[in-house]
């Protein structure tokens, strides 16, 4: 890769988006626990809820079902707003020093409609917050959750990715060993806004 990612995010701006984003990624679907204590919770007069937490991490919780999940640091802020359900469709945005850098989009739902929800997405929380730090999008490459399914049977999770931070597309799902699929997600992105235009 050269000194500089096409003609504006320099590497070193790459490996502090990276630490970013791996760090945003704990505290946002998955990471419940890594955003602290929650020090106010307000709702105003169109239903929205708004949620404060100690770390600096702001939800909104919409009446027309979104959830947004906003934290900076730095001059970064991350923003991951979806909707659903399901399926459930949402974006992930990064802005460095007010400007857009980073998004991603997502799409996904339930295969099998016998299947548990709260236990698959259980599921797919934990393996969001097992991310690998040197490519932190969606979770890592796979992830088991023991004993899910009546204490049991495993329950994998798996990543296919193609590309990089800067351009990438990808899938995921889980499902019981060598046998059904029980939830499937879509995901495209990369940076954005590399030169003016």
């Amino acid at each position: 890769m050269s000194k500089r990612v096409e003609d504006g995010f320099e590497d070193a701006h790459l490996e502090n988006l990276k630490r970013f984003l791996y760090e945003a990624q704990l505290k946002g679907y998955g990471g419940e626990q890594h955003r602290g204590k929650m020090i106010s919770e307000l709702m105003d007069d169109r239903g929205t809820l708004k949620r404060e937490y100690e770390t600096g991490v702001i939800e909104y919780v919409y009446a027309d079902g979104g959830t947004k999940v906003i934290w900076e640091k730095g001059d970064f802020r991350f923003s991951d707003k979806w909707f659903g359900g399901e399926p459930f469709g949402g974006m992930t945005v990064v802005r460095y020093k007010g400007k857009t850098c980073f998004t991603m989009s997502y799409h996904g739902e339930l295969k099998d409609y016998a299947a548990d929800p709260e236990l698959v997405y259980s599921c797919l929380k934990e393996a969001l917050m097992a991310v690998d730090p040197s490519l932190p999008i969606r979770g890592p490459g796979e992830y088991v959750k023991s004993g899910a399914m009546d204490m049991t049977v495993d329950l994998e999770y798996r990543r296919i990715l193609d590309g990089w931070l800067g351009k990438f597309s990808g899938s995921e799902s889980i499902g019981v060993p060598l046998g059904e699929i029980l939830f499937e997600a879509d995901f495209i992105g990369g940076l954005v806004n590399l030169r003016d235009s």
